[in-house]
């Protein structure tokens, strides 16, 4: 969240004890460009207000005029793309957002420009994750999963809602399945890779499974993806979610 309480009749206005001034004003005088400048006179922050909140582009520069962040708002929220360039002028990050959490493509390039990794995520929660880690090529999917209910009684349905927000091309090639299973806090390690109950993930398709809780105390949803194809057999990374049971 980008805001800030400016009397547009007071010139210049402070955020964290920088000064920006005027830049240009509308004639509706609801938008306003800003500008703050470092002590050579380079332009060290770009940003534009509509009614106290960022709306628009923000940009940041160093001392030099080389761009160093650009990132968009809506409102005093992140939304879309935002861009991070080292000291060379190279992209170093590329992120998406929506309503101001990660969401959709996240990727970190090297000096190069080099991907060094590449993750999708969704509400903040990374569901796609690729890179190179030790000279192999590492992938995991994990499942977007929320609870119908904040608490749980012993003898209750736990309704667990799960899903693949992501983007389809990413997985199109896949064959998976999400494997959910619940038990005590600390599952033994012969169960933690056997959950009970499989359903077939489909991405951007959202749905509901009921687990009956048999115990009070503290439980853990526990579960993994696993990819079965006619020739592939592979269990992505595994989730864990504490709960209590009264």
């Amino acid at each position: 969240m980008f805001s800030c309480q400016h009397d547009k009749s007071q010139e210049p206005f402070i955020v964290d004890g920088e000064e920006f001034f005027p830049v240009e004003e509308y004639v509706h005088n609801d938008v306003v460009n800003y500008e703050s400048y470092y002590s050579n006179g380079e332009v060290k922050k770009s940003l534009t207000l509509r009614d106290n909140e960022a709306d628009g582009l923000f940009s940041s520069f160093d001392s030099l005029g080389n761009t160093i962040r650009m990132e968009h708002y809506r409102m005093g929220v992140l939304q879309g793309e935002r861009k991070v360039y080292d000291s060379r002028g190279s992209l170093q990050y590329l992120n998406n957002y929506k309503d101001g959490k990660r969401d959709g493509y996240q990727i970190s390039f090297d000096a190069s420009s080099d991907t060094i990794s590449f993750n999708y995520c969704y509400k903040d929660s990374i569901i796609y994750s690729s890179g190179n880690q030790k000279n192999s090529f590492k992938e995991q999917i994990l499942p977007f999963i929320k609870l119908l209910k904040d608490t749980h009684q012993v003898f209750d349905t736990l309704a667990v809602g799960f899903g693949l927000p992501i983007d389809e091309n990413l997985v199109k090639d896949k064959s998976l399945f999400l494997f959910l299973g619940i038990d005590e806090y600390k599952p033994a390690p012969a169960n933690l890779l056997s959950p009970v109950d499989s359903i077939r993930l489909i991405a951007n398709k959202f749905n509901w499974i009921g687990l009956k809780l048999e115990a009070k105390g503290p439980q853990m949803l526990y579960g993994y993806i696993g990819e079965r194809g006619e020739s592939t057999y592979k269990n992505y990374q595994v989730f864990r979610r504490k709960i209590e049971v009264h």
